[in-house]
């Protein structure tokens, strides 16, 4: 097979004033759509000014020759950190002061040792022509082969359908109008493409609804983003649409309580699935004020918690991507929303319990047996103790005498006892 000939290009030495007034003219482009945020702290960048005032090598800079513009491929924490000290946003470390007669700031450094042992120095680049943004994405991720790319950056430098609509998504639905995050989880280093990509993996197949989930680490991710690479998973976004939409119109005001990854997740799945289940219309109000005070009791639960908080905190902090995890963080939640809201009804009229409805009524049934002093949850009817596996929901009010299907109108009884009963 041929090699695909991705070039030309061209090495250059370039003093760092040249560079510079590249910045200044606005002919220097980093583009966001597969660069990193900015993430070198303060001691990173105060290193990389060092490192230019002792005339140690800072590697290579690779640019994209775009019209009469030049996109930074690879380089751009090194030469923001450039361009900031110019611009006198940080100062010298005390030990480089050392060096620039014990001045800090760049305005107060002697045209001598600005040119001399800053502007002046030699930068080495490689200048490329004529190439996508496919092959772009390709050579940003190789070049950052052993570097500290984190998941989400790399599954946003692969190119494809899904990903261009999940660009498109996270823009126009997790981000308001200055592009700041509506949530209180931070929009940094594409988090909420990461998230969104986890939204889409666990709405393929209807998983939501079924509640069957995958894990949803970067392996998995990436496998999604190959197999719907020329077109959309069918009928995932329309889900997701109504889901997000529902989320938004709910927390207007309070989003900012959603402030962790795994937290967002499992909001979102509750959402679709309330939102494919169950008639949610004119409940937004009801449903803030659950993840108000449901986020406000995880935060303040503790090891010896038995109302499942506390089994939530600790499947958001281990393995937070699992199936595991994220089965149980979705059970949980679920289940504490139809207690919290016992009159919800199914979109469908139906005489089955809904699997939530069932972790709500069991739930019920085992908090009233430990009232008691009891281990396990017992049947209504027998009085004998029921585990989960072992039981199933009953009409406290008959189904066939006009019954409703819900948390409220639920009991916990055995299987014997329940398909014996009829509609007595």
């Amino acid at each position: 097979m041929p090699i695909k000939k991705i070039l030309p290009a061209e090495k250059l030495i370039w003093n760092l004033s040249s560079l510079v007034d590249l910045q200044e003219q606005k002919k220097l482009i980093i583009n966001s759509e597969y660069q990193r945020s900015e993430v070198w702290k303060l001691p990173k960048k105060q290193l990389l000014i060092d490192s230019l005032l002792n005339d140690y090598d800072i590697g290579n800079i690779i640019l994209r020759a775009k019209e009469d513009k030049w996109e930074i491929i690879d380089g751009q924490q090194r030469l923001k950190a450039v361009f900031d000290f110019v611009d006198n946003k940080f100062p010298l470390s005390p030990e480089t002061a050392k060096i620039t007669e014990g001045k800090t700031l760049y305005k107060e450094l002697s045209e001598r040792i600005k040119w001399s042992q800053l502007l002046n120095r030699q930068v080495y680049t490689t200048k490329i022509y004529s190439i996508d943004d496919e092959t772009t994405s390709t050579i940003f991720l190789r070049v950052q082969e052993g570097m500290p790319l984190n998941a989400a950056e790399k599954l946003n430098a692969k190119r494809g359908a899904l990903r261009n609509k999940i660009v498109e998504v996270t823009s126009n639905q997790f981000l308001n109008g200055d592009g700041k995050a509506i949530f209180g989880v931070a929009e940094f280093r594409f988090a909420y493409r990461y998230l969104l990509a986890q939204m889409v993996l666990q709405e393929i197949d209807a998983g939501v609804s079924n509640h069957t989930f995958k894990d949803s680490k970067f392996l998995n991710l990436e496998i999604l983003y190959n197999n719907w690479n020329e077109k959309l998973p069918p009928k995932v976004f329309d889900r997701i649409y109504v889901a997000i939409n529902f989320l938004k119109h709910s927390m207007a005001g309070s989003s900012r309580v959603i402030n962790k990854k795994s937290d967002l997740l499992s909001v979102y799945l509750l959402s679709s699935y309330l939102a494919q289940k169950y008639s949610i219309r004119g409940k937004e109000a009801a449903y803030k004020s659950f993840l108000v005070d449901f986020f406000a009791k995880i935060e303040h639960t503790v090891p010896t918690d038995t109302a499942g908080y506390y089994q939530y905190w600790v499947a958001r902090s281990s393995s937070p991507d699992s199936k595991k995890q994220i089965a149980k963080r979705f059970e949980i939640i679920l289940k504490k929303f139809l207690e919290y809201m016992p009159d919800m009804e199914l979109k469908a009229k139906q005489r089955d319990f809904d699997f939530g409805q069932k972790l709500a009524i069991y739930d019920k049934a085992l908090k009233k047996a430990r009232i008691d002093g009891k281990k396990e949850a017992e049947c209504v009817i027998g009085k004998h103790p029921t585990p989960y596996n072992r039981g199933e929901p009953d009409h406290i009010k008959a189904y066939v005498k006009g019954g409703l299907t819900t948390v409220e109108n639920g009991q916990w009884t055995c299987r014997e006892h329940n398909r014996s009963k009829g509609g007595k």
